[in-house]
């Protein structure tokens, strides 16, 4: 299932019927059977749609709940923290709340970021307008320092 997202990503593959009619709905029922043993495919799944600019309310509400209010983006690596969050604002997507743990957790692992999970967070907090002064003022003294 990551792997069909992964493909139609990298090859620049059109978002058609079938995608929304049939991959969509399956992918809703497959996150929604998730918990922190799937944090990797969950993690992808959400960047990926992000990526790919998916509209499906349904799906991003599925993926804010898990990630959100079942709280497992405690088990995301800080990397995959990073790209989900600038998936997320690619796609436009993501509740003040969502914003506000993402933030937060990246404030918190931030001496274990990369350049490159650096960059993605802090694009993504610029696209999404919901990023504090603080945040985007650690942001840029980490990447200066790095």
């Amino acid at each position: 299932d990551v792997y069909k997202r992964q493909r139609i990503h990298n090859d620049d593959l059109d978002l058609d019927d079938a995608f929304y009619n049939e991959l969509i709905p399956l992918t809703r029922e497959y996150v929604k059977l998730m918990n922190r043993e799937h944090n990797s495919s969950l993690a992808q799944i959400a960047q990926y749609a992000g990526w790919l600019n998916v509209q499906d309310d349904a799906l991003w509400a599925v993926l804010e709940k898990k990630i959100v209010e079942e709280r497992l983006y405690r088990y995301f690596p800080s990397d995959d923290l990073c790209k989900v969050a600038h998936a997320v604002a690619v796609a436009k997507r993501g509740s003040p709340a969502f914003w506000k743990i993402l933030e937060t957790e990246i404030i918190k692992n931030r001496l274990l970021l990369r350049d490159d999970d650096l960059e993605f967070a802090g694009d993504a907090f610029k696209r999404s307008k919901q990023g504090s002064p603080l945040l985007l003022r650690v942001l840029e003294a980490c990447l200066l320092y790095t």
